[in-house]
């Protein structure tokens, strides 16, 4: 299968909602060469001009000011324990190609107690741009993407002053109004991750809420580490300057 057609197969599944087989069977093939980029060559942090309205919001919030990454809690109200999260790259392509080409709203740092994994992030504010079910297999896709091209990232991150990497997972990061209106996609969504979660495929997607008021990743369905929190986290300083 070529990339065009792998691609247009997911973005079907996209508007199939339910059909959980499907995004099964997808997942299991392999992505095309044309998801192996080499790396990112552009500043960390929030790199449009606008920051003020729907997702733009949500995205300069979590990535924090061009040059810089941001940190942040994820909490779950059913676990005791916290992980953190680091912002760092925003609007990132996942494929060498510019056509049929996918866009992580940003991409991330889950820290946890064995190592930390690349995080695909995708922000969503309107049910307009898609449902949950929607949201949850486009994230799918490019952690699948990710997931293909670990060493290629691990390099790129690894230029930028991080550690060894494990994998690559996902988050799907949603205003507290959007929630609200797809959240009766949420069932539907928690078994497809659910069964995604198996050891066959370990597809490790998590839903969230981006708490701004409160400053925190408010975690409301799919995956969760279930392990101890780090007692620290991580040094969140500037790795360099933008000009």
């Amino acid at each position: 299968m070529d990339y065009q057609e792998w691609s247009e197969l997911w973005g079907k599944l996209r508007k199939d909602a339910g059909n959980v087989d499907g995004v099964k069977s997808a997942w299991k093939i392999p992505p095309p060469r044309e998801c192996l980029k080499m790396g990112w060559e552009f500043p960390e942090g929030y790199r449009k001009r606008s920051t003020g309205r729907g997702e733009q919001e949500i995205e300069g919030w979590f990535l924090g000011v061009k040059g810089s990454r941001k940190l942040h809690s994820l909490v779950s109200s059913g676990h005791t324990e916290s992980y953190s999260v680091t912002g760092v790259l925003h609007n990132v392509g996942l494929a060498i190609r510019r056509p049929k080409n996918r866009i992580a709203d940003c991409l991330g740092i889950l820290h946890t107690t064995k190592r930390p994994h690349p995080l695909a992030v995708e922000v969503k504010v309107s049910p307009s741009a898609g449902g949950l079910w929607f949201a949850a297999v486009e994230n799918l896709q490019q952690v699948r993407m990710l997931r293909s091209n670990v060493a290629n990232a691990q390099k790129d991150f690894e230029r930028r002053g991080d550690a060894d990497f494990k994998g690559a997972w996902g988050l799907v990061l949603v205003s507290e109004k959007y929630l609200s209106k797809c959240g009766g996609e949420m069932a539907q969504v928690e078994g497809l991750l659910a069964c995604l979660n198996a050891k066959q495929t370990r597809a490790r997607i998590m839903v969230a809420v981006a708490d701004m008021r409160n400053d925190i990743i408010r975690h409301v369905g799919g995956y969760w580490p279930f392990e101890r929190a780090l007692e620290s986290p991580p040094s969140c300083a500037p790795l360099f300057t933008c000009p």
